[in-house]
């Protein structure tokens, strides 16, 4: 079995990023460099939709001028433009003669065209369109006749004399006109050139859009990175402390091994409290993890854990469990939990989120201060509220409390054990049983959390997952 081998000579030739502003400068110009071949593909694309068009308007042209002047050889064109060369009328010059014009009326949407009778081997017998255009010379002529006799098409364009053809058998031989493509090929560069100016003025107006795009794309994988980074270092803080305490009470225990266990007991302990605060956060990350890659799962597949679950039942419960932490921190406890609520979800979920809720009322109370807790019966909803009195959450803060890893105040949370996971989690569930979580904060209320849950069964239930940057927010007031 071969296995992989890592070797820094093979890496010379590829581009490492080396930072995260080198990432995401990379991402950008991937970004507008995708976007800049996708606008320029289109325009491409457009661009030879338009010459193509353009073409098939121009040769319409030529056949229409050719169609009408076989009928009418009076009517073959305008004298401005000549067949074969430019018009040149200076004297002393070879140039063609010109006879009075047809009426306008007659020859609008026409080009030149030049009507000749031949003979079967070629020879020119009668010109039909004298009056309003003749060819520059009889050689021009006669290689334009050999040049329509020697294809095997009825019509066509011949390249070396840029001319177009029709030809028509009559009893003495054919019948042949020819139009100047000079007209074509004007039109068709006055396009081109157009059109590549338009291109370039597309390109140049979409590489600022793709600019100003690619900022807007790169913000929220910068928000994922600073929120990251920033769990990242709370959580190695966290971590660091307790890993700290254990290996110290390891190393005393280990220093007085003749010792007793019971006279280490409180070494042991200690340790045992540090090692359940670590466990506490690999919980609830994996609590976060599980929660979320449920979101994107069918209501068939969460049928098995949904069932009707009595809420007044489970905050009665969990505010009972809690009451001795309110008790311990000298705070005061209120409830009015309307009765016999029942909702379509996880027990085991909606369970944990009133808990997180409490729990997380209780760590921030002020000394002293109170907490009230709320469950209101509503016709097709239940609304939950947790208020807790202290120091108020600034505006800011408030708009990111539901985020991963947020954290409105650090030095607070390390004090009282939070990751920043805890209203993540209720945001979670909340989501994933198609509620509503929103925060409320300020100097004379104090902080609520509001929690709308909707009454729905089995059949009406349908599990969706909720954005983790941007918590949905009830269009009306909740009642405390």
């Amino acid at each position: 079995m071969k296995l992989f081998r890592f070797d820094p000579e093979e890496q010379k030739g590829s581009k490492k990023v080396a930072n995260e502003s080198e990432l995401i400068s990379a991402f950008r110009k991937k970004y507008i460099a995708t976007m800049m071949i996708m606008v320029a593909m289109l325009c491409g694309v457009i661009f030879m939709l338009v010459l193509a068009f353009n073409y098939q308007n121009q040769l319409t042209y030529v056949n229409n001028s050719l169609a009408a002047a076989f009928k009418n050889p009076n009517t073959s064109g305008r004298v401005s433009a000549i067949i074969g060369y430019r018009a040149n009328t200076t004297s002393g010059g070879e140039g063609p003669t010109f006879k009075e014009p047809a009426p306008t009326s007659l020859v609008q949407n026409t080009v030149p065209v030049y009507i000749v009778r031949t003979d079967t081997q070629g020879g020119v017998i009668m010109v039909e369109s004298d009056k309003n255009i003749k060819m520059y010379s009889p050689d021009f002529l006669k290689n334009a006749i050999t040049g329509a006799l020697g294809t095997p098409y009825y019509s066509g364009y011949l390249p070396d004399l840029r001319l177009y053809y029709s030809l028509a058998e009559t009893q003495e031989g054919y019948r042949i006109g020819f139009a100047d493509a000079r007209p074509v090929f004007e039109s068709m560069k006055g396009a081109t050139i157009g059109g590549l100016v338009l291109i370039a003025t597309t390109l140049l107006f979409f590489s600022v859009i793709a600019s100003w795009l690619s900022k807007l794309a790169v913000t929220p994988i910068q928000e994922a990175w600073e929120a990251q980074k920033r769990f990242i270092a709370d959580a190695s803080h966290e971590l660091k402390t307790p890993l700290t305490v254990i290996l110290a009470n390891t190393d005393i225990v280990l220093d007085n091994q003749e010792e007793t266990v019971a006279s280490q007991k409180k070494w042991i302990i200690s340790t045992r409290e540090e090692a359940q605060g670590m466990q506490s956060l690999v919980q609830d990350l994996l609590t976060l993890s599980r929660l979320q890659s449920q979101g994107v799962k069918s209501p068939e597949e969460l049928a098995h854990s949904y069932e009707t679950v009595n809420f007044s039942e489970v905050c009665f419960k969990q505010s009972l469990q809690l009451e001795s932490l309110a008790f311990e921190k000298g705070v005061s406890l209120a409830e009015s939990i309307d009765p016999d609520i029942e909702l379509y979800g996880n027990a085991d979920e909606l369970e944990r989120l009133f808990k997180i809720l409490l729990d997380n009322a209780i760590k921030y109370v002020n000394p002293g201060g109170s907490i009230e807790v709320s469950l209101e019966d509503q016709a097709e909803s239940c609304v939950l509220s947790v208020n807790n009195t202290g120091e108020p959450i600034s505006p800011d803060d408030l708009q990111s409390i539901f985020k991963r890893f947020y954290r409105s105040d650090s030095s607070r949370d390390r004090k009282s054990g939070g990751f920043g996971l805890g209203l993540a989690i209720a945001h979670s569930i909340v989501g994933k049983h198609q509620g509503i979580i929103r925060a409320s904060s300020d100097e004379l209320n104090g902080t609520t959390l509001h929690v709308e849950l909707p009454k729905l069964n089995a059949q009406t239930f349908k599990p969706q997952e909720l954005s983790e940057d941007k918590p949905k927010h009830s269009k009306h007031k909740f009642k405390r």
